[in-house]
Parts: C-alpha cells; structure tokens; sequence
C-alpha cells in the first residue's frame, strides 16, 4: 500500500532491514541528513507527531499554548435591543462559553494545522414501546443497550420489550453546545474545480467498543445524535454536513490537495529532532561526568625509592581504606602516613562537555520556524527593545482575531444560532487586539475624550473597561447618592420647621402677656382704683417660671418668652442699629413688641449710666512736695 506526504504526494518507502544496513551515516540524497529518515510518511502519521512533540518538546507546547490564548479577546456586543443584546451575551458566555472553545480550537489549528467544529442543536430523546407505541423520556425509565439496541420498561404499560429512538429537536437555548473533533478522525475530500468539500467521520474503534458496552455506555448514548449510533451498528462512517462543520485550517502555498492544512510544527520537525539529540547528549554526560570519581595512589618521597619496593601496597591500602572511614566519622582527625598520598580525578568535567549553547541556539530556530520570537516565548522581551518584535507578533494575532470575527463567528455561528432560535440581529465581535502595554495609545485616547473627538464608549473600552457595567455602576452611585442628599435636606427642613414653631410660640407667649397687662391697666383706670402695677419684662426675666403669675383672661394655652431669648433679641437689636436711628427704631419696636422694647431701653439706660460714671485722666501731673516742706 504506497503512503503520501503532507502534499499528498507518494513517498518511496523503505524495509526496516535497509535502516540497518544504511544507518545513520549514509545520505541517499545530497538534500538529505540522519532525520530525513524519520520525517512522517502519511498525514495521519504527521498528526500523531505533531502531537507527540506538543506534549513532549518543552519549547513547542508553551509557544501553540501562548498562540492560543493570548490572541482571544473579550467580546462586544451591539445592538438596538438591550434585550436582545442580553439574550445574545447569556449563550455566547455562560452557555456555550466562547472564549474558552475558540482557544481549544485554535490550540488544535496551531498542533494539526486543521480544526473542526459543529454545532450539537438540543434534543430530547425518547424511547416508543415496542408493545403499546408509548413515548417514554429516555431519562424517566431504565433501559440498557446492548448489540447497538435498546431495551426498556415502558411507563404505560410497564412492559419490559424492545424500544425504538425518537429525537425531539428543542429550542432550548441553554443546552445548545459546541463540538470539537479530533483531525485525526476527520477525511476531507475537495474537489479543486468547484471548492466543494466532503467531510467524512471515521469513528475510533474505542468510541464503538465503549458504545456497545452495557456497563460503560450510560454516559455515551443517552446524548450521542440517532445518525451516530445507526452508523456504529451497521459498521460506517459518517459524513458530516458541510453546512453545519467549520474548518479552520492553517494558510499555505497551492498543493495537489489543499483540503488539509499543514501543520506548523512540520517546518521544525528537524529541530526539534536536533534538541532532542542534545538533550540525549545532556542526559549522558549528567549521568557519567557529573560527578568525580577520586583515586588514591602512594607517592614516592622528594629523592626517594618508590614505595612499593618495600612496602605491601595491600596493607597500604587496607590502612587508607580504614583512615577513609574514621575521617568520615572525625573530619577533624589527623592520620600519620609513612609516605606521601596522590589524589586522580576522574569525569567530573560536565560544565565543560555541557551543550548550553547549542541548546539555545536551536530552541530559538524552534520558536522562529513556528512564527513567535524566542525573547517573547521565553521572556526577556522589554517595550523599548523589543518594539519590533511585538509588532510582528501584534501583526499576527491581529490578523488572527480578524479571522475569528469574520468566519468562525460572523460567517458561520452567528446566522445559525439566530436563524435556529428566531434571535434578532446583534453584532458578536472580538475587541481589537491590542498590547497591554501600549501606554501611549491610551493616552491618547484620554486626551481625545477630554476633546470631545471620541466617545466615552470607545475611550472606556480603549482602557479595557465595559461601558456598560459602567454605566450601571454610576447609575447606581448616582441614585444612591440623591437618596442621601434627599435624606440632608427632609432633616434640614424638620430642623428649620421645628425652629420656627418654637419661635413662633415664644412671640405668641409675649404678646398674650403684654395684652392681658394692658387689658389690667385699661379696667384698673375704668374702675378709677390704684392698683398695683403688673409685672415689669424686667421682673418676668428674672423671676422664675413658677413665680409668674397668668394674666386674667387667659386660658391655659398661654406662652412666655424666656428671659435668655428676650436678653439675646434686645442685644442684638443695640449692635444692628445706628446711634442716630434708635430712637426711631425703639418707637416702632414699642409698638411691635412693647416688652422688647422696655427691655431694650432699660439696657441703654444702664449703658449710659455707666458711661457718664467715666472721668477723663488727667492732663496734669499732680504736685510734688518739694525738699525741706513738710506735708500738712
């Protein structure tokens, strides 16, 4: 059976008895050296290697990993509808978990040079009774299937007999799901005239095996499609819809057959041959020259005989075997020898064999023939020395993400998740790629804003911030906030109403006062008969509550101003008022309030007193009693 390369074209194959006689050594082909022999020989073969060294090659698997990974953004949602756009981001995110799949899909294109998807539609199973033709819900009965066949107790009629599938497809948007295949199980055939592509599905001989086995098929069948287990129990392959697989497949030059992609890795295989070569050799000299092996030998004395001319060796060496072990025990012995002593070293000597440096070198031809700069992959990259290698890479993952917008989900999710659930439109993209240092961008994206050139949309999400959670986090602080302010200003107002109920029944209380004084004063005259004079505002000041006797005429409701008050009123009407107008504003107070008044005018009585009490100093020194008069 003849076997092709990655191009589909032949390779002249080899016995294994040829490998022997040729070995290494032989180069059938100028072109060729010792790994030619080892370059895959059919592209499933090429997958299984390509597989083997992303598991294995400690430079190969961080870099797909990092590929993979760091070129997936978080997505932005736009549309009119804020429902929609919230229907749109609860499957992309919590149901079908987007992000985490396309970087699994992406870790199979980076491996394999090809990744496959499909889109599993809900269903529910159910299982129709042999004997009554009752629709039983795989999940509310207990069946087996065994021999690609299922056997269940009905819940109609309780009969235990042969059922058949039915698949009910839902539009339950929360069990919509993603599927991933394996490339190694996927057979694309293209015809190069017209671009269309076949997809056939070779399922594994495990998967069949496990399906078939009544103790492990549980997990299995209950959710795998009727296509499926049809296709296991009559021996055959599916072929896959070409409307519902997406093919990611990495970009090469035209071939004889380009429905696979070539896989990366292909281009380092050789080098990742080389450093598996040092690696052997590092591994060698780890294991026999690590480590020193010392040798003890006698020496001869400066001018003398050899020692073994008259001495037993054997002896010699039994008595420096026995000073070894005491020194291991008393580091801090002296041993007395009746000669000198050499020591050999012998290996020892790997920091000289160790192949560092070739080690190096080819982990960067590694890191260069799959397209990520080696100071990148294996740190060391810095912003100002390192500017063109970013840019090489932000070119690359830019373009990636392009792709993941405009095919995987523009082209092909999108529309049929919308068209299978009746969604309205909604635009799912990735945000722009971008280096998380680009410091500079963001500055000038602030300064833009404080402009008005952009919008504050496009500034936050510049800045790596969602516009929307933050526009509901400020509507929230804002809220919050006029509630407090509204809380201020209704204890404000209480305050203040609570101040001019209070002053108000103290005005209330003077002028009860002084009317039922001047009530007194009219019937005292009337009667013609000298009564005693009420209370003066002096007296009501200084007397206490209790002794301050109502006026007739009122009822219990009366009011007093206290003195305090009264006091701080009259003072505050002295400093607010000019020395020329207060006679003016004492006549209108006296009107106002003739208590105030008598009050004030007794505080400008008082004030005057004492002025007038005051005597100048005087201009004149007294005399002084002059030397030899006596004072009379």
């Amino acid at each position: 059976m003849a076997t092709y390369d990655a191009g589909s074209n032949p390779v002249k194959s080899y016995p294994a008895s040829s490998y022997k006689r040729m070995g290494l050594d032989v180069y059938p082909n100028p072109y060729f050296d010792p790994s030619s022999w080892y370059i895959p020989p059919t592209v499933k073969e090429m997958f299984r290697w390509c597989l083997f060294l992303y598991l294995t090659n400690s430079t190969i698997g961080p870099i797909i990993r990092k590929k993979a990974s760091y070129v997936v953004t978080s997505l932005s949602y736009e549309s009119t509808d804020p429902g929609m756009k919230a229907v749109y981001k609860h499957i992309f995110e919590k149901v079908l978990k987007i992000r985490r799949f396309e970087i699994l899909l992406l870790l199979d294109h980076e491996t394999y040079g090809n990744a496959y998807a499909s889109i599993l539609y809900p269903f529910d199973r159910f299982l129709v009774c042999g004997h009554c033709g009752y629709e039983n819900l795989i999940r509310s009965i207990p069946w087996t299937y065994d021999q690609f066949k299922f056997t269940g107790k009905c819940k109609n009629c309780q009969a235990n007999t042969h059922m058949e599938i039915k698949d009910k497809f839902i539009r339950n948007r929360s069990r919509i799901k993603l599927v991933r295949w394996n490339p190694m199980y996927i057979e694309p055939s293209k015809n190069p005239t017209s671009g269309r592509v076949r997809y056939i599905l070779r399922i594994p001989k495990w998967l069949r095996q496990r399906i078939n086995d009544p103790k492990l098929n549980k997990v299995y069948v209950e959710d795998t499609p009727k296509v499926y287990l049809d296709a296991m129990s009559q021996g055959n392959n599916i072929e896959l819809d070409s409307e519902n697989i997406f093919h990611m497949k990495y970009d090469s030059i035209s071939m004889e057959d380009d429905s696979l992609g070539i896989p990366p890795i292909l281009g380092v295989i050789k080098d990742a041959w080389l450093y598996q070569t040092y690696r052997k050799g590092e591994e060698a000299v780890a294991l026999d020259h690590m480590l020193p092996l010392s040798l003890i030998s006698p020496m001869p004395s400066p001018g003398g005989a050899s020692p073994h001319l008259d001495t037993d060796l054997g002896s010699w060496r039994s008595k420096m075997t026995n000073i070894i072990s005491s020194w291991r025990r008393d580091p801090n012995a002296l041993f007395p020898v009746p000669f000198p002593v050499q020591v050999s070293q012998v290996r020892g000597d790997a920091q000289s064999l160790s192949m560092t440096q070739q080690l190096d070198h080819t982990r960067n031809q590694i890191a260069g023939g799959l397209d990520f700069p080696a100071d990148i992959a294996f740190g060391g990259a810095t912003w100002s020395g390192g500017n063109v290698s970013l840019r090489v890479v932000e070119n690359l993952f830019i373009e990636r993400v392009a792709g993941l917008n405009d095919d995987f989900l523009g082209e092909w999710l999108i529309p049929r998740i919308r068209a299978y659930f009746n969604l309205g439109p909604c635009i799912v993209k990735h945000k722009d790629f971008k280096m998380a240092d680009d410091v500079q961008q963001k500055q000038i994206a602030l300064s833009l804003r404080t402009t008005n050139t952009i919008s504050d949309r496009t500034t936050l999400e510049e800045l790596d911030f969602d516009y929307d959670k933050e526009q509901e986090s400020r509507k929230k602080e804002l809220e919050a906030r006029f509630i407090e302010q509204e809380k201020m200003q209704i204890a404000a107002a209480e305050t203040e109403a609570k101040i001019m109920i209070i002053r108000a029944k103290a005005q209330a209380q003077v002028n009860t006062i002084m009317a039922a004084n001047a009530a007194q004063d009219a019937q005292s005259q009337a009667a013609g008969q000298a009564t005693a004079p009420g209370p003066s505002p002096q007296e009501l000041l200084e007397s206490p509550p209790e002794a301050v006797v109502k006026p007739p005429g009122l009822n219990g409701n009366g009011f007093h101003e206290s003195p305090l008050l009264l006091d701080l009123k009259a003072t505050n009407f002295m400093k607010t008022t000019q020395p020329q107008d207060m006679d003016y504003r004492l006549a209108e107070l006296g009107q106002q309030n003739p208590i105030l008044a008598k009050l004030v005018s007794k505080k400008l009585d008082s004030v005057n007193r004492m002025t007038e009490s005051l005597q100048p100093l005087p201009e004149q020194k007294p005399p002084r009693r002059g030397p030899g008069k006596a004072v009379i």
